[in-house]
């Protein structure tokens, strides 16, 4: 047929699991969340998400390197980790073939990381909301 590509669209699995991995990305955001609550003055932001954005970079630059061989060991440990999981285990999952357990076992730990994570961004909120003058530490924030 004229006019035709030979890219297919994603099939009805393939296209859940992204919008599933996406949302659990949120982790991500509920962490910058937390930190972005600890100061009151923009310039005092770089200092209290650099952690953040190691802890995101890590699993980026982790991904990068795995990308060239999907079949080692520490890929296979890593996917079922998170924050690791919901970058490895899509690219797994677009390269071989991946059992749905894997998938699930995968998605419920990283559940449970963006769960603690709301959880934790919701502790320091309130903790720093209330705080005046000078940017909280998340030592500072997270006791009680």
């Amino acid at each position: 047929m004229k006019g035709t590509s030979s890219v297919g669209f994603p099939g009805i699995a393939a296209t859940i699991s992204a919008v599933s991995w996406f949302l659990l990305g949120f982790f991500f955001a509920f962490l910058y969340a937390a930190a972005g609550s600890l100061v009151s003055r923009p310039e005092e932001l770089q200092s209290v998400v650099t952690p953040i954005m190691l802890i995101t970079m890590l699993p980026a630059g982790v991904a990068f390197v795995a990308a060239q061989d999907l079949s080692v060991t520490w890929v296979g440990v890593l996917r079922y980790i998170p924050p690791f999981s919901c970058l490895l285990m899509p690219m797994l999952a677009a390269v071989h073939e991946v059992g749905s357990w894997q998938h699930a076992a995968a998605a419920a730990l990283m559940t449970a990381a963006t769960g603690a994570a709301a959880w934790l961004t919701a502790r320091v909120y309130q903790r720093s909301i209330l705080h005046l003058g000078a940017a909280l530490s998340w030592r500072q924030a997270l006791a009680s």
